[in-house]
């Protein structure tokens, strides 16, 4: 199983647990832990733009699931107090890898999202002019409204599940940030850039499809050779450990690493 076919397992499954929606709470439950799910992944930009320039998802839809990725990941997102003002990029602070990454795209979902709430204002309105109570979960999201809910996000899973088989990301490490990123998930290494794991990773993806032997990592360190002797294993089978370790707690996956007392390298399944 490659790293994108992980993905879609994972979301298949949120997808699947908001699918048997019994209350209205459940759903809205389900559905942000899909999306908080979603928004672990970094890539999501370019997907974004397929979405949208291919009208995979009906725009209204996409622009209303930038909003709830938003509030998945409990953001403040509305700062502004004229939503007609027209510098709408700045009065925006929506925080979601969701947004494409061509300007002119993501000009075309910010326009919609400020139509939506707008929509959603207008409604407010509405109901503080004829006096009327906030309505429960109940009445806001009545049966038939879940369905169309559940619509809505099956058009934009199935779109994501074909997008994400289209596109091979593979495994990455930025040294100067010391993120990892496996199966699409951005993993901070160390703050410091300074750690044994983050040497070591830097190592590694210098040629990530070759099996490294620890003698040849302690030489790409500038270790003199009289350093290394029959213990230094070690401190490389450590930082192996302690990396796998970082990458786990992120993703589930305890196997990022393949090592031994000799030698180490990336597993094939996250090239």
């Amino acid at each position: 199983m490659n790293e994108n076919e992980i993905i879609i397992e994972n979301l298949q499954k949120r997808f699947e647990i908001a699918s048997k929606f019994k209350t209205t709470e459940f759903y809205l439950k389900a559905e942000g832990e899909y999306f908080i799910e979603l928004c672990h992944f970094d890539g999501l930009s370019s997907i974004a733009n397929k979405m949208v320039s291919r009208k995979m998802v009906p725009l209204q839809v996409f622009a209303h699931y930038v909003v709830v990725s938003t509030l998945a990941r409990q953001i403040d997102i509305i700062k502004f107090d004229d939503l007609n003002n027209e510098n709408v990029n700045e009065r925006l602070d929506f925080d979601t890898p969701l947004w494409p990454e061509d300007e002119v795209i993501k000009k075309v979902v910010i326009k919609q999202v400020l139509e939506n709430l707008q929509n959603l204002l207008k409604e407010e309105h509405k109901r503080k002019v004829e006096n009327r109570p906030w309505p429960t979960p109940e009445e806001d999201m009545e049966s038939e409204r879940d369905e169309i809910e559940l619509h809505d996000l099956y058009t934009f899973h199935t779109a994501i599940v074909k997008c994400l088989r289209e596109v091979n990301n593979g495994s990455h490490f930025n040294s100067e940030k010391s993120i990892v990123s496996v199966i699409s998930r951005p993993i901070v290494v160390s703050r410091t850039k300074d750690s044994n794991p983050h040497n070591l990773l830097k190592t590694i993806f210098s040629d990530k499809k070759k099996l490294w032997n620890y003698d040849e990592i302690a030489d790409n360190w500038g270790w003199p050779e009289d350093k290394f002797d029959k213990k230094s294993w070690r401190t490389f089978y450590n930082a192996c450990i302690s990396t796998n370790s970082i990458v786990e707690k992120k993703t589930g996956i305890e196997d990022f690493l393949i090592f031994d007392s000799k030698t180490a390298r990336i597993n094939t399944k996250y090239l």
